[in-house]
C-alpha cells in the first residue's frame, strides 16, 4: 500500500488514465437524482450506484471509494475544493484513501485532488465503520436489536461473525471431493491458486446438480468452500454466480452479530474471504457458457414459498402468522393485539398493522426483526408490508377541493 502527499500536479499519465470527478458535482447529482432520475449519477459516475453521501466528509469519501471498489473500478480521482475541505484534516482524508489502494493527494489553487489506484474493498476494521449521527446515540426503547430479539452476544474468539459457522462446516466437509462424470450433466471447473471448485450442471435446466471442491487446507478455507457448495446446489448457475456469495455471507453470519459494514452489505465489502468464492463460481459460469453456448444473462430466479406454506389454506395461513405476531408483540413489551395481520397479498406478502408499544421510533428495526422471525418460524419467502396510513377524518376525506382558477 502506497501513500504519498505530492506537491505538484498529477502527471499526464495520471490525468488521462483516471478522469477527475468533482465531489460537489457528484453530491449534487445524487440529490437531484432522488427526484428527477431513478439513479442519481451521470455517465462519469455510473459505477457509484451504491454510494450515499454523508455529512461527514471523510465518511462520505470512504463510502464513495468503497462503492467504486465493489463495482470493480481500478482507480478513482476525486477533486475537493477549499470550501469542502474547510476544517478537514487532509491527512485524515489521505489516510482513509490509502485503505482502498495506492493513494496520493495533490494540492492546487482551488483545493486538492485525491487519486486512489489499484483499488480494493476495505474491511470494516480498516475503515473504522460508519460514524453514527448524534440522534442515534440516545438509548432506544426496548433495547431492540435489528437482527434478532436476543441481546447481542460477544463476538467469537477471533472477532469474526463467521467463525462459528465456518468451524461447523469445516468439521464435516462432505463436499471435499472430485465429481464423477455422468451422462446428462456438464462438469465445469475453476481454480484459484491450489483451490478448485467443480460443478455438475444440468444442461437443460442450467441448475447446479452437484458441487465439489479440493485443494483447501486451512480450516477457514475448508469451511468457506464447504458452505458455498451446500448453498449453491440446487440453484440455477446464473443465480449462483449472481447471488451465491451474498447468500453465503448471510448464511455464515452469526444471527446475533451486527452487519459487518454499514448500509448495503456486499460480500466483497464484508470480508476479503468472500472474494475467492465469488471468483470461482463466476469463472465456472464463464466456462459453462463456452461449453454449452449458454447466453442467458437476465436472472429472474425466484425460489417461491415452501410446499408447507403453499399447501396451507387461507385460514391456516392466517392462524400461523397470527401466532407468530402475538408471540412477537409480547416478547417486545407489547400486548397481543399490537401486531395484527390485515391481509395476505400475492401469496407471500403480509400486510401488517403495528400499534401500541410497537408503533414507535423503533418500528423500522422491529420490522426487520419481525420479518426474520417469520422467515425462521414459517417460510423464508414471506415479506412484510405495513398497512397504508389513511386519513381517518371523514369530513376531510370527502371534502371537495375546488380547482385553481
Amino acid at each position: 500500500m502506497t501513500v504519498s502527499l505530492q506537491p505538484s500536479a498529477p502527471s499526464a499519465d495520471e490525468t488521462t488514465t483516471s478522469e477527475v470527478l468533482d465531489y460537489l458535482a457528484l453530491v449534487e447529482d445524487y440529490r437531484v437524482g432522488l427526484v428527477d432520475r431513478l439513479r442519481g449519477f451521470g455517465p462519469a459516475a455510473a459505477e457509484l450506484a451504491l454510494w450515499v453521501p454523508d455529512d461527514d466528509l471523510v465518511t462520505s469519501l470512504r463510502n464513495l471509494w468503497d462503492a467504486a471498489a465493489c463495482a470493480g473500478r481500478e482507480q478513482l480521482a476525486i477533486h475537493l475544493d477549499d470550501a469542502t475541505l474547510r476544517g478537514i484534516d487532509r491527512g485524515a482524508v489521505l489516510d482513509m484513501a490509502a485503505r482502498f489502494g495506492a493513494a496520493s493527494l495533490v494540492e492546487d489553487d482551488r483545493g486538492c485532488t485525491v487519486l486512489v489506484r489499484s483499488m480494493h474493498a476495505a474491511a470494516l476494521a480498516e475503515t473504522g465503520g460508519a460514524r453514527s449521527l448524534p440522534s442515534s446515540r440516545s438509548p432506544r426503547r426496548g433495547n431492540v436489536d435489528p437482527h434478532g430479539p436476543a441481546p447481542v452476544a460477544a463476538p467469537p474468539s477471533n472477532g469474526s461473525p463467521y467463525a462459528d459457522a465456518l468451524a461447523s462446516a469445516a468439521a464435516d466437509p462432505w463436499h471435499a471431493r472430485q465429481l464423477a462424470t455422468r451422462s446428462g450433466r456438464r462438469l465445469v471447473a475453476a481454480a484459484d491458486d491450489a483451490m478448485m471448485l467443480t460443478l455438475a450442471v444440468d444442461p437443460d435446466s442450467h441448475v447446479v446438480d452437484e458441487a465439489g471442491f479440493f485443494g483447501a487446507s486451512a480450516p477457514e478455507d475448508v469451511g468457506m468452500m464447504e458452505s458455498l457448495c451446500r448453498i449453491i446446489e440446487g440453484l440455477p448457475l446464473l443465480e449462483a454466480a449472481d447471488h451465491g456469495a451474498i447468500r453465503l455471507e448471510h448464511q455464515l453470519r452469526a444471527r446475533d452479530s451486527a452487519p459487518p459494514v454499514p448500509g448495503i452489505v456486499t460480500p466483497r465489502a464484508a470480508s476479503e474471504a468472500f472474494v475467492r468464492p465469488t471468483k470461482l463460481v463466476r469463472a465456472c459460469l464463464s466456462r459453462y457458457r463456452e461449453l454449452n453456448d449458454y447466453r442467458e444473462r437476465t436472472n429472474e430466479f425466484d425460489e417461491g414459498p415452501r410446499e408447507t406454506w403453499s399447501a396451507m389454506g387461507a385460514a391456516a395461513r392466517r392462524q400461523a402468522v397470527e401466532e407468530v405476531l402475538e408471540d412477537f408483540a409480547l416478547a417486545h413489551g407489547g400486548e397481543a393485539g399490537d401486531a395484527s395481520l390485515v391481509s395476505i397479498e400475492f401469496d407471500v406478502r403480509l400486510v401488517l398493522r403495528l400499534c401500541g408499544e410497537l408503533d414507535g421510533p423503533d418500528k423500522p428495526a422491529l420490522c426487520m426483526v419481525l420479518e426474520r422471525t417469520l422467515h425462521e418460524r414459517i417460510d423464508p419467502r414471506l415479506e412484510i408490508y405495513l398497512e397504508e396510513v389513511r386519513d381517518r377524518n371523514k369530513l376531510r376525506r370527502l371534502a371537495v377541493v375546488a380547482p385553481n382558477p
